[in-house]
């Protein structure tokens, strides 16, 4: 037992090896994006659902993710909807899709530079960088030393 908590206590990037991810937007009556999991690979032929906010019970829309995680759906009208990607082992993936108002064809190849720009954001939120490494240690180390401080005073 003792030596599976030392694992997750040093690797813990393993317990985070296949949390699902999504961005996409909606320009005009189409929404595209993108479907991934954290190690980067994407969510090929996942299950993609399509739901008014006030109704999450109901799809609109159903579809399926392609080879590459691209998504790509034509929706009835052009208003606020929720995106809803189900992968494997019930992973889940809820995302209210920002919509931009289409008004040329310029417009649509720039959505495929907002998607890839909403996808590096995402992946810099998702990185671990070792001040917050070092702060995790600082304030587990934090802990142990409040709880000594308490053994302590009870002595």
């Amino acid at each position: 037992m003792r030596a599976y908590l030392l694992l997750l206590l040093f690797f813990p990037h393993t317990l985070f090896a296949h949390a699902l991810y999504v961005v996409a937007q909606q320009q005009g009556s189409q929404i595209r994006g993108e479907t991934y999991y954290s190690d980067m690979t994407p969510a090929a032929e996942h299950y993609i659902g399509i739901f008014n906010p006030n109704d999450l019970e109901n799809p609109i829309l159903e579809g399926m993710s392609d080879k590459q995680g691209r998504i790509s759906l034509l929706v009835p009208d052009e208003k606020q909807y929720v995106l809803v990607v189900e992968g494997v082992e019930g992973h889940k993936a809820t995302l209210n899709v920002p919509h931009i108002p289409s008004n040329n064809a310029q417009t649509m190849q720039s959505n495929d530079e907002f998607v890839q720009l909403r996808k590096d954001i995402a992946q810099l939120e998702q990185k671990i960088y070792w001040r917050d490494i070092l702060g995790g240690i600082g304030y587990i180390l934090g802990l142990v030393g409040i709880t000594l401080w308490f053994r302590q005073r009870k002595q």
